[in-house]
């Protein structure tokens, strides 16, 4: 595998875990500080809570991907290595999060 194509994927893996965990962890906090209405009993409402999270968690993926791009360049061992923990710590926080804030 060539360097690049190395450093393009450790990019886009840890953007994707660390989309999956900010999802998680943006949606808990909103959950324990800020409930919403029953969506059952509102008829319309202007605030769509989904969307301004889905936006919010690619910007910090997308942070997130973009410094893993770039030290994948000199640290692709460690970033390797240090994938299967974010990971494991990812489908712990969706977990959790599904389970005790849904």
């Amino acid at each position: 595998m060539t360097a690049m194509r190395l450093r393009v994927c450790l990019g886009s893996a840890w953007a994707l875990v660390s989309a999956t965990f900010f999802y998680a962890l943006l949606r808990g906090i909103q959950a324990w500080l800020f409930p919403e209405a029953n969506p059952a009993s509102v008829i319309w409402s202007a605030h769509a809570g989904y969307f301004w999270r889905i936006w919010i968690v690619i910007y910090g993926s997308g942070v997130v991907g973009f410094l893993a791009f770039y030290f994948a360049k000199t640290e692709s061992e460690k970033l390797t290595k240090w994938l299967k923990n974010g990971v494991i710590v990812a489908a712990v926080a969706l977990g959790l999060q599904a389970l005790l804030l849904p």
